[in-house]
């Protein structure tokens, strides 16, 4: 309860250390004992001038860092650290000319030792040191993998993802891998990795060249001629056509008309990508009696056209129907004929046919012959 940490004993006197680190000495002074530059005999504590044991202390330091670790520990730049020395209290205080202020470190490592020493007025010296975890140099990044593959023409018709492997040999890296997903349709596209290491140096990886295209081809597939007599030629013609990664192909089948009626067949487009559409041509298939009727249906109704002169066409045209239905095609044929020498004949006339009326009514006429010869 008295503060007295200490006490010694000498012949004829006695000196106290407190805690506050002030000396008190009683007894016999006759030599000046007490040390306080007098002697006065005390039988009661006196103060000890100009002496105080509390300075056998060294001064301490309470280090600050900038800039401060990230949240792994590490950091990716110099660092500096402010030692910010201080003395005990009651010390004899910090000598600034023997203290270390402040150091840098520019060092790589896991384990970067800095250390600063600094001394009081009373000669006690002060150490320090903080260890520094420091990585300036950035992660290595490397292509893995880019799935799926693009085709032989350099397209992809899926999303592409791309795949990068990080390595770092100091503080390590926070992902072993990154993907990046490129979802958008076009051209010439690039995706970018980032790899991280735990300093938060960062490397990056820029591929280039995804093309992506999901949409198939259009496609507007027509026949011609359409309808077509039976046992006749005709073409399917696909109309393909792709924004995009262009066409890599497109086809129609033969066009079958040996069956007379409403007919289908499917046409196929691919583009560069391998997107594939189909779509059905539809077209009409006429026998030559149904060809037959037709065409004395137009000369019925032709405008300009003479009565005698329909009279002897509608005529010529009725007994080929007769002669067909009865089974006569050459007979047909033969009416057919007529027909066209008598449309010939009344071209330019008037009372007559236009030569776009006759060239018309001829070329029918003609394609009903080769329908009949060929069995329709």
């Amino acid at each position: 309860s008295s503060g007295v940490t200490a006490i010694s004993t000498g012949f004829y006197h006695t000196c106290a250390l407190t805690s506050s680190g002030a000396v008190k000495c009683w007894g016999n002074n006759f030599y000046g004992q007490f040390g306080n530059n007098s002697n006065t005999n005390s039988n009661v504590p006196v103060d000890v001038s100009g002496l105080n044991l509390n300075d056998l202390i060294p001064p301490s330091a309470s280090p600050s860092q900038s800039p401060a670790a990230n949240a792994n520990g590490w950091n990716n730049t110099n660092v500096t650290l402010t030692w910010n020395w201080t003395d005990n209290s009651g010390g004899s205080g910090i000598d600034n000319a023997n203290c270390t202020t402040s150091s840098t470190s520019s060092s790589e490592g896991s384990a970067v030792v800095v250390s600063a020493t600094c001394k009081d007025l009373a000669g006690n010296t002060g150490n320090a040191s903080v260890t520094l975890k420091i990585d300036k140099s950035p992660p290595s990044i490397t292509l893995a993998s880019r799935l799926p593959a693009a085709n032989g023409a350099g397209w992809n018709n899926t999303d592409v993802t791309l795949t990068w492997n990080c390595t770092d040999g100091l503080s390590g890296v926070v992902s072993s891998t990154v993907s990046r997903t490129v979802s958008t349709q076009g051209s010439g596209q690039s995706a970018t990795g980032t790899c991280t290491d735990n300093a938060g140096n960062t490397a990056s990886n820029t591929q280039t060249g995804i093309n992506i295209d999901k949409t198939p081809p259009t496609l507007s597939p027509s026949v011609s001629p359409n309808p077509v007599l039976r046992n006749l030629s005709a073409t399917a013609t696909p109309n393909a056509a792709d924004a995009l990664s262009g066409l890599a192909s497109s086809s129609c089948p033969a066009v079958p008309t040996s069956s007379a009626g409403a007919q289908s067949i499917t046409c196929t487009a691919t583009d560069r990508a391998g997107n594939t559409t189909t779509a059905p041509a539809s077209y009409t298939v006429l026998s030559s009696s149904q060809a037959l009727s037709n065409l004395r249906s137009q000369v019925q109704g032709l405008s300009g056209l003479g009565f005698m002169n329909r009279t002897l066409l509608l005529a010529t045209l009725s007994q080929a129907q007769v002669y067909l239905s009865n089974g006569v095609r050459s007979g047909a044929v033969s009416s057919l004929n007529t027909f066209i020498g008598q449309v010939d004949g009344i071209r330019g006339i008037s009372g007559g046919l236009t030569n776009a009326q006759a060239n018309s009514l001829i070329a029918q006429a003609n394609l009903i012959i080769q329908s009949i010869n060929a069995g329709g």
